[in-house]
C-alpha cells in the first residue's frame, strides 16, 4: 500500500519545528495523531476552530495563515 501524499507539506514541516511531533501537537489539539495525521493527508478536512487553534499554537500569523492552510 502506498503512504498517502501529504497535502499540508508546509503546516507539516511547521508542526515539527514547533512540537518536535505530530503527536506532542495532536495533545496540545486535543485531538489524536490518527486525527491530525487524517487532516495533514487531507482524508478530513480542518474546520475553521482547528485551524484558529492550531494557527495560535504554531505561531501562525493572520497574514500567512492562507501559505498553511
Amino acid at each position: 500500500m502506498e503512504r498517502p501524499i501529504c497535502k499540508y507539506p508546509k503546516l507539516k514541516g511547521k508542526i515539527i519545528e514547533v512540537f518536535g511531533s505530530i503527536t506532542d501537537f495532536s495533545i496540545q489539539m486535543n485531538k489524536t495523531p490518527t486525527t491530525i495525521g487524517s487532516k495533514l493527508n487531507g482524508k478530513s478536512p480542518w474546520k475553521l476552530p482547528e485551524i484558529d487553534t492550531a494557527c495560535e499554537l504554531l505561531k501562525i500569523s493572520p497574514a500567512e495563515r492562507h501559505d498553511f492552510f
